[in-house]
């Protein structure tokens, strides 16, 4: 994820299904991001991270 843009759409599609993300947050790349989507939740610290994570966990529940 390098650019705004990609992380915005993400967050349109997690607000779209009823998860959690504060758009007003992702900007800032120092802050603890905590996301949820599809009750697959994760953080990290900057919402590049967080979507990272959220990724990876993912993955592993699908592999499940």
């Amino acid at each position: 994820m390098n650019s705004r843009s990609a992380l915005y759409e993400f967050g349109e599609i997690v607000i779209e299904n009823d998860g959690h993300w504060n758009p007003s947050e992702v900007a800032d790349p120092t802050k603890l991001i905590q996301l949820q989507l599809f009750n697959i939740t994760a953080s990290g610290i900057g919402a590049e991270s967080a979507l990272r994570n959220w990724m990876e966990k993912a993955e592993t529940t699908l592999r499940e």
